[in-house]
């Protein structure tokens, strides 16, 4: 032990353990069938990391060590609130018997959310997180690829793809709260939403959309983490594809130069995925979207040997 009065600190030692497991694989196919020579190439990995111990770790009661321990555990686990439904009229939201809100539903809107009381006391609050998603790592837990190439006499073509699988993207700040920020929003928060049929009219009907009505607070209830607003991430992109030509020896022999191969080619031209309608990119890690997505490419160009 080192006196506090000693104003030093104890040098820093290796006292927890964590693991990473997955298992990869590739695959390579090559063949000539008369003119024509192709290959096909897929690979795979499937890797997630593991905490296995950390030192003397301390809770106060069970629910504590549930809900915080890392012991033998997956790493990064995303934690929220289960959504049952939605609440469909203000006598529903009268009638209800949990504490949505922590205010006795006094700020609840037809269209908020119905949140399950796991442990049963009336109340939601973080007693009722639960898992609702992959950990909130860098990269998908399952990453794998496509690779196509075939030549035919001077043409050559080829096809690059690449995707993922089991992430869970989680949505803040302007992909998830109206007038966020500078104010800018995603035009689906206003657009697919709880409204009155005539926003004139506090009395007229209630119709109905994806997303909570719009209010000049926010509350704090709508934007609890819940698994709606969890996205288990699917896509394949399009990495890249190409066409090229190369010219026959009889036309480089009149030009007096070893090899002319003329091509065209696009980067990240389209990406197969399931946030489309989020306008947000499969490969982006902020939960806001303000990250630059990857830049859409074609090139056009020619490669001479002399």
């Amino acid at each position: 032990m080192i006196p506090t009065e000693a104003a030093l600190e104890l040098p820093p030692e290796n006292l927890g353990a964590d693991a990473n497991m997955g298992i990869e694989g590739a695959f390579l196919h090559r063949n000539t069938v008369g003119d024509v020579t192709y290959s096909v190439g897929v690979n795979a990995t499937l890797a997630r990391r593991k905490n296995l111990y950390t030192y003397k770790p301390r809770f106060g009661n069970s629910w504590d060590q549930y809900r915080h321990s890392n012991e033998d555990r997956w790493a990064a686990v995303q934690w929220g609130q289960h959504v049952l439904g939605r609440f469909q009229s203000q006598e529903q939201i009268a009638n209800y018997p949990v504490d949505i809100d922590g205010k006795n539903n006094t700020t609840v809107m037809p269209g908020d959310f119905i949140y399950e009381d796991v442990n049963d006391d009336g109340v939601i609050n973080d007693l009722d997180s639960r898992p609702v998603g992959y950990g909130g790592e860098q990269l998908p837990y399952m990453t794998f690829g496509l690779n196509l190439e075939t030549k035919y006499k001077g043409f050559d073509f080829s096809l690059a793809f690449a995707g993922g699988t089991m992430q869970s993207r989680g949505r803040g700040a302007e992909t998830k709260i109206p007038f966020m920020g500078n104010g800018n929003s995603p035009e689906h928060l206003f657009n697919d939403r709880w409204h009155r049929e005539d926003i004139f009219d506090p009395e007229s009907n209630w119709i109905p959309g994806t997303y909570p009505a719009l209010r000049r607070s926010q509350n704090a209830h709508i934007n609890l983490p819940s698994d709606f607003w969890f996205r288990n991430v699917t896509y394949l992109r399009l990495r890249n594809i190409q066409i090229g030509y190369t010219l026959p020896k009889v036309v480089l022999d009149k030009l007096n130069v070893d090899q002319i191969r003329v091509y065209i080619n696009g980067l990240n031209l389209y990406s197969f995925d399931n946030l489309k309608d989020l306008q947000l990119d499969p490969e982006s890690n902020r939960p806001n979207g303000l990250d630059y997505p990857p830049m859409k490419v074609v090139n056009i160009g020619a490669n001479i040997r002399l």
